[in-house]
């Protein structure tokens, strides 16, 4: 229960947000604004099931169970234990009521799967962290850009100031990509950023009816797909 596997996967997750409720097999996590969800499969990482537990402070959960290179753990009510043969602690955990925002519901995945995928590439981890990278050298430019046409993605740093924009780039290119049609759209660059290290195959949703983008990634590491709201 809540074995080293799930913390060190929570860990990561730490990046998008500071509170969650953890369900069993499939947790959804969500950033504050909403624009970054998380759909994590627990039953990946541990066969064990738990009650559904409210974490107000996930980094000082984490924390609790670092304390111990071994341990085994139990729940009771809203108190978690921690224990080995000499230590053990109590942890209280949050009424889920007091994190209603932090409550998305699975429905955004599957109505999202069944939206037309338009274009799909992979980025390496490696791609990841050098975008990441990039974005902290021009802290200037605020924006991931994906863009389709002739044939390749660009995925490029960009600014929605116009002085900005036209200073400083980087980019790098997917070639051989047949995306349905072209297109250029664009996340917050603190959101990519907030992404935990992984391989990841980006799905572009595109929505006729609506005229509406959405990225749907997913983790080819971890059994974990993210959803991305394009900024408008």
């Amino acid at each position: 229960m809540l074995n080293k596997n799930t913390i060190n996967v929570l860990s990561a997750m730490n990046s998008i947000t500071n509170s969650v409720i953890l369900k069993y097999p499939t947790t959804i996590l969500n950033n504050s604004a909403g624009d970054v969800v998380v759909k994590l499969n627990l039953e990946t990482l541990d066969s064990d099931p738990i009650p559904e537990i409210g974490i107000y402070n996930l980094s000082e959960f984490i924390s609790t169970f670092k304390l111990f290179p071994e341990y085994e753990c139990s729940i009771t009510d809203n108190i978690i234990t921690i224990s080995n043969e000499n230590s053990s602690l109590q942890y209280l955990t949050t009424n889920t009521n007091v994190l209603e925002n932090f409550n998305k519901k699975e429905d955004l995945f599957t109505n999202t799967e069944k939206v037309a995928t338009v274009s799909e590439f992979t980025l390496t981890n490696d791609d990841v962290k050098t975008i990441k990278q990039a974005a902290g050298v021009f802290k200037d430019l605020t924006d991931i850009i994906v863009e389709a046409k002739d044939g390749d993605v660009i995925v490029k740093l960009g600014s929605a100031n116009n002085f900005n924009a036209k200073s400083n780039s980087f980019s790098i290119k997917k070639v051989g990509i047949n995306s349905a049609k072209e297109f250029t759209i664009k996340i917050p660059a603190e959101n990519f950023n907030a992404l935990p290290a992984s391989d990841y195959v980006f799905e572009v949703k595109y929505n006729e009816a609506k005229d509406a983008y959405r990225l749907l990634l997913t983790s080819t590491e971890i059994d974990m797909k993210v959803l991305m709201a394009i900024k408008k």
